[in-house]
């Protein structure tokens, strides 16, 4: 078999393969986007785990804070469910109280998320022998995910703020 390198229109190499058996031929540039895929499915699915992981905590948390807002304000939840407010208004109340601080978390990870991770991601790759190794964080899809994280605590804090039902004015008289 004949064969030549050309880069830039100029023969580099050429030569004979007559003097010894060529087994296969390996497309290298399809090896590297073989290998590539293998880790960013490897990104995506550790993603995806920890993902799963902080909303769990997330939950976890809102819900052991909002209980405990609720016991500490229980008589003043009762005197507003006596003066008319109903438990979807006391909750909402309680909702947008979250609102600022779950709002300054949401964006403060987002932009630490896309300005970290690359170096991070090439930290990592680079002890294992990878020297060029890019993640691209797409800031429109930061905050998109930012925003359905913000959506999810607030949700998590409405129905976790539905525990005032339990309170009733005739409990807290016979207190």
């Amino acid at each position: 078999m004949e064969y030549a390198v050309i880069y830039n229109g100029e023969i580099i190499l050429s030569g004979s393969s007559s003097a010894y058996q060529i087994e296969q031929i390996i497309d290298i540039g399809q090896q590297i986007n073989v290998q590539a895929s293998t880790y960013s499915n490897t990104v995506a699915a550790i993603s995806q785990v920890i993902t799963v992981i902080s909303l769990g905590i997330i939950s976890i948390i809102l819900s052991m804070v909002v209980r405990d807002i609720v016991a500490k304000r229980r008589r003043d939840f009762g005197v507003l469910k006596s003066a008319g407010y109903t438990t979807k208004q006391l909750a909402k109340q309680i909702t947008i109280g979250f609102l600022p601080c779950a709002a300054l978390g949401v964006l403060s990870g987002c932009v630490t998320g896309v300005y970290s991770v690359n170096p991070a991601i090439s930290a990592i790759f680079y002890s294992s022998g990878v020297y060029n190794a890019n993640v691209h964080i797409y800031p429109p899809l930061a905050a998109l995910i930012g925003f359905f994280v913000l959506v999810f605590t607030l949700a998590v804090t409405y129905f976790s703020a539905m525990r005032i039902k339990r309170i009733t004015v005739y409990e807290l008289l016979t207190e």
